[in-house]
């Protein structure tokens, strides 16, 4: 199909006419069909598209020129040829108005048949390049215009929806802005526009330098072609002041020497970094107290024949209010109190430390339990009340010569004794409030005789009081299997076993309160 020769169609009302003309085109190469009339022609052309129209002028019916209108209106672009019998100018005329591309008069040779029909179709066929060219070139304009819209919206809408200030600057002036240079300021970027960067900023700079000064230094700078990076203290619309990080860079637009401005509030960060920096001292000083606080506890375990003691002390913050100690004020005796302030806070550890104090100066052999928890509260009450806190507190004598406990309790987690002989756990309890409720205040002492075997375990509330996912107690349940449990072994195993058993019961709840435990066996006795 691509390599058919052109077709033509031949209208004249006479059928002869119409044979010599179609044969002269076949001759020549061409494709002819014929039509005796106008409205035969009209017909045709509703159905077929010819290269080329030949048509007479008298005809019946429909004229020629009426014919050639009709032809335009369907097919603009196809060249029509005029040949008449008669050399009317006026006719002629007429007919290249009305569209017709050629006028010629009967009769006509093969020649010039070929000549007008070659030019025709050369005309036609170049003005239907140049069409088709120019809808090429539109099409690329239309193209290259879309895509430059694209890239300036594309490139506007990074450039107004970036998170730093960006600001183009000619010679001390702002020429453009992004939005958040208004946010930035709190001005309308229009309103920014024209203005200067000294515009928003303060007479001096906070290390007392002038403004104008130093901010010529830096666009000297970088117009000369070294970026500068610096922080610089601005003013809002409102007065309020902030301070941005600036890069500053030089660039040339069309010759012209510009200046292009990143801006960024750097004001939390500032705040943050001095809020870290705050933070890095808080936790170096509270390591500082909990290892002040971990030197009050003591350095080594009593050393008394037939008696075994291990513990522990694990605060739930960096510092705590659970503190335990030792006392062998007399051979074969040994004194043991646990306590515990109320909170996790500073200040329940400086009145553990307080009552550290006083329990050093207090405990004697002459002094029993009892006395002990009474000469405590006497002395440390006033500081309780003004810090609205308060303590529990068991006191312990195991005297090893007599085989015998005596113990006092102000508010304190009952211990617990396992007892060899019957294979019981017991706890042990007296009445007794808490240090710091009221200043006169006696406390109940009891006694309760031991034997080889028999293990102590005291503790803070922290070990009962762990609750695991479920809201669940660790409880003293627990507690007095573990111990039946691990009755055979020595007070460090048991130690362990009871922190592995609570840890594997919270799994990762994180602990609520300070957790301490003291284990005492007694192993032999005199």
């Amino acid at each position: 199909m691509e390599n058919m020769p052109p077709k033509a169609l031949v209208v004249d009302d006479e059928k002869y006419v119409c044979f010599i003309i179609c044969d002269m085109l076949v001759m020549s190469g061409y494709l002819a069909d014929s039509a005796n009339s106008g409205i035969e022609a009209l017909e045709y052309l509703n159905s077929h598209t010819p290269d080329i129209i030949f048509t007479d002028l008298n005809m019946p019916q429909m004229g020629g020129l009426e014919l050639i209108a009709k032809i335009k209106d369907l097919l603009p672009e196809t060249p029509i040829v005029v040949i008449s019998g008669t050399a009317d100018m006026q006719s002629a005329i007429e007919a290249i108005r009305r569209g017709a591309w050629e006028y010629v008069i009967k009769p006509i040779d093969v020649g010039s048949l070929q000549h007008v029909t070659g030019r025709a179709l050369e005309r036609a066929r170049l003005i239907s390049e140049n069409r088709a060219y120019q809808e090429r070139l539109e099409d690329l304009v239309l193209e290259r215009t879309q895509k430059l819209r694209d890239s300036e919206l594309r490139y506007r809408t990074l450039f107004d929806k970036a998170n730093d200030a960006i600001v183009l600057i000619q010679s001390g002036c702002i020429l453009s802005c992004n939005m958040k240079t208004g946010e930035l300021f709190g001005h309308n970027p229009d309103d920014i526009v024209g203005s200067s960067l000294i515009s928003f900023s303060p007479a001096r700079q906070p290390q007392g330098i002038d403004s104008n000064e130093k901010l010529a230094l830096y666009e000297r700078a970088a117009l000369g072609g070294t970026p500068q990076f610096f922080e610089w203290r601005c003013v809002r619309r409102d007065g309020g002041a902030f301070d941005a990080e600036i890069s500053l860079t030089g660039l040339e637009l069309n010759g012209v020497p510009h200046l292009l401005a990143i801006m960024r509030d750097v004001t939390d960060r500032k705040k943050a970094a001095a809020a870290l920096t705050e933070n890095a001292c808080i936790r170096r000083e509270l390591d500082i107290a909990r290892e002040i606080q971990r030197s009050l506890l003591p350095a080594a375990l009593p050393n008394i024949p037939g008696i075994k003691v291990a513990c522990r002390c694990s605060p739930a913050t960096s510092v705590g209010g659970d503190y335990y100690d030792f006392f062998t004020s007399t051979p074969g005796v040994l004194d043991i109190v646990i306590a515990d302030v109320a909170g996790h806070s500073f200040g329940s550890a400086l009145l553990m430390s307080e009552a550290r104090t006083i329990l050093h100066a207090k405990v004697r052999a002459d002094r029993p339990p009892a006395t002990l928890l009474t000469a405590v509260n006497e002395l440390i009450y006033d500081d309780l009340c003004r810090a609205e806190l308060q303590m529990s507190i068991f006191a312990i004598r195991l005297d090893i010569h007599e085989r015998m406990l005596t113990y006092a309790n102000a508010g304190h987690t009952r211990p617990l004794l396992y007892c060899a002989a019957s294979g019981k756990v017991e706890e042990l309890d007296t009445e007794g409030m808490l240090l710091g409720i009221t200043r006169e205040v006696e406390f109940e002492e009891l006694r309760h005789g031991v034997t080889e075997g028999d293990i102590l375990l005291l503790h803070t509330d922290g070990i009962v009081e762990s609750e695991n996912a479920a809201g669940e107690f660790f409880g003293t349940k627990r507690l007095e299997k573990l111990l039946t449990a691990c009755r055979h072994d020595g007070p460090e195993v048991i130690l362990a076993a009871i922190f592995d058993e609570l840890e594997s019961f919270v799994g990762d709840c994180p602990p609520s309160d300070d957790l301490s435990l003291v284990v005492v066996k007694i192993s032999s006795l005199c």
